[in-house]
């Protein structure tokens, strides 16, 4: 592509125009940011008054659910984004709180399990000193020891040397030196009703119908055997949970 470039065989274009913000003093702040202008973007910012602070933690966490709710309310879209997981679990919790008491949400609370994947490096996942009781080893690639694609085992046994890992009455030893072909996860309940909104975090399929990473999904329906999101996709619960993160409000995104 260099070669093409310098010889004149294809040219390059560059956008120079901001486009997305329609409202001239934010785009002046958003100029201002993409040239470096750190400070006086921000100030710009803060002057039209798209810069908040809220100093008190629970006071911050109320003000952005007043927020959120007012647009869901008049049927909005709303977006909240956090840096950090734990920020998101406490925005949650306090939304989650306020469509419950609005009746956004309804029916019946189902506690699920769901997995949250271990950030291990492939050498850490070679290393047995890494793995707790409870884990869970999802393979995406069969591995020396009749370890087929898909399969999911619990750690039940470890030490310094090695991991033992127990499916359905069965136990194996975990084959640490093909790390490359499993992930490691941690479980955790989460509590899931009607109205609630799934972000998938991961591609698969159940049945006929297919998930695709970063997808959002309202519920429709849960029972103790499946969760039933919007277009009738129904996901059994005993099927691949660890492949969906839980989102209270249809746009906190992690």
């Amino acid at each position: 592509m260099r070669l093409m470039e310098q010889t004149g065989a294809i040219a390059h274009a560059a956008l120079t125009k901001i486009f997305r913000q329609q409202i001239a003093a934010l785009r002046d702040a958003v100029y201002d940011l993409s040239a470096g202008k750190t400070e006086s973007g921000f100030s710009k910012l803060e002057a039209f008054g798209a810069i908040h602070e809220v100093k008190d933690n629970a006071d911050r966490l109320e003000a952005i659910a007043n927020q959120h709710m007012a647009a869901v309310r008049e049927g909005k879209s709303s977006l909240i984004v956090a840096p950090t997981h734990a920020e998101c679990r406490a925005i949650s919790e306090v939304v989650r709180d306020r469509q419950k008491k609005e009746g956004f949400l309804s029916g019946e609370e189902h506690a699920i399990r769901r997995l949250e994947k271990v950030n291990l490096t492939e050498s850490q996942r070679r290393d047995a000193i890494n793995y707790n009781l409870g884990h869970v080893v999802e393979f995406h690639r069969r591995a020396r020891g009749g370890f087929k694609s898909g399969e999911r085992w619990e750690v039940g046994r470890c030490s310094s040397e090695r991991v033992v890992v127990v499916k359905d009455g069965q136990a194996k030893i975990l084959p640490l030196a093909q790390a490359k072909s499993f992930n490691v996860y941690t479980q955790e309940e989460v509590a899931v009703a009607v109205g609630d909104a799934l972000r998938i975090t991961k591609n698969f399929r159940v049945g006929t119908s297919r998930f695709r990473n970063n997808e959002l999904c309202t519920v429709t329906a849960i029972d103790r055997e499946s969760i039933t999101v919007g277009g009738g996709r129904v996901i059994k619960r005993s099927g691949p949970l660890g492949s969906v993160g839980l989102f209270v409000c249809g746009s906190i995104f992690f």
